[in-house]
């Protein structure tokens, strides 16, 4: 009879093989690693194997005489049933909140010890974005963009820090390319009204102009797809191998940056549009989940991917400013 039971992450109910008692058991939909609870019948035999020592023969149990090996060893009271929920070797500890010993899902509150525990929880194995692994159409970048903007934490604890820098690259262009043909829609209507209702002649300076723009678009889309992603990435890479904080290469912290930034890069541009508030939106929206893809990727302190993140920031908006002042002495 199979084993019925709730995911304690996200509440999905899963259905296992009754042999599956007391072993660790993955959720399909969120990846969370839990433990598979107990049958009465693995219960009532090690409880009964447990009272009889050193008394009387045991008495044969009417379920089970003989419990299974790993049930008898989660049961002990020598075995927490529950080791193996987090990795032995965690990273260094963060935030005050319930030590890892007592993460049972099934014990009381009151049981529950408090303690300095890890900033860094294991997700399970890196299965991957799906950018890395369908075919890339334009509803697998919708589907990779809906994961990291929906939920963070989880999509770049799934993402892949290796498989080399194409994929990525290919992710910015689609971003980018949908950026340039949304704006391609409001001025393709525009131009072509100016040439229905202009009487002149115009048709050398119209072709001047789409010409121009067509040269402006291409160097736009290597700068944005390919330049801005490296620079930045360069520059967090830096500031967390100065910090002790790059615990994976350079190509884990590019990956942070594509799927980080140009996931939320068309739905930025149009947060802009909104008075006052929407630019300063955005960019804390952006930090937010550079900051994640850090994290998470690196396998390190909030803090930590917070200064790589911020840090190049403040020197980059440091920079324009100085080079305005320098301007407008110079101009004086």
């Amino acid at each position: 009879m199979p084993i019925e039971f709730h995911c304690n992450r996200c509440g999905q109910l899963l259905r296992v093989p009754e042999t599956a008692a007391g072993k660790q058991a993955r959720c399909p939909k969120c990846q969370a690693l839990m433990a598979v609870p107990l049958t009465v019948a693995d219960i009532l035999a090690v409880t009964e194997e447990t009272t009889n020592v050193g008394g009387s023969p045991p008495t044969p149990s009417p379920v089970a005489s003989t419990p299974p090996a790993h049930v008898a060893a989660q049961l002990s009271s020598s075995a927490n049933p529950f080791a193996g929920e987090l990795p032995t070797t965690m990273p260094q500890a963060g935030a005050f909140s319930e030590v890892p010993g007592s993460l049972n899902p099934y014990a009381s509150p009151a049981s529950a010890g408090q303690g300095y525990a890890a900033d860094y929880y294991y997700f399970g194995p890196r299965t991957g974005l799906p950018w890395e692994n369908e075919p890339r159409t334009l509803g697998c970048f919708f589907r990779t963009m809906s994961a990291v903007l929906g939920s963070p934490t989880r999509a770049f604890s799934i993402m892949r820090r290796d498989g080399g820098l194409g994929i990525p690259l290919l992710y910015n262009l689609y971003a980018v390319g949908m950026l340039m043909a949304i704006g391609m829609l409001f001025l393709l209507p525009i131009l072509a009204l100016v040439m229905v209702f202009n009487d002149q002649d115009n048709g050398p300076e119209i072709a001047g102009f789409v010409g121009g723009m067509a040269i402006f678009g291409a160097i736009y889309l290597l700068v944005l797809v390919v330049i801005v992603p490296l620079v930045s990435a360069a520059a967090m890479h830096v500031i967390l191998l100065m910090m002790n904080g790059a615990k994976q290469g350079f190509e884990t912290t590019f990956r942070v940056m594509c799927y980080g930034y140009y996931s939320a890069l068309v739905p930025a541009t149009f947060l802009n549009l909104v008075p006052y508030l929407g630019g300063l939106a955005s960019i804390i929206w952006i930090i937010v989940l550079l900051v994640h893809g850090l994290a998470r990727g690196h396998e390190i302190s909030g803090g930590k991917a917070t200064v790589a993140v911020v840090l190049p920031l403040f020197a980059c908006c440091g920079l324009f400013i100085g080079l305005a002042i320098g301007v407008a002495v110079w101009s004086d």
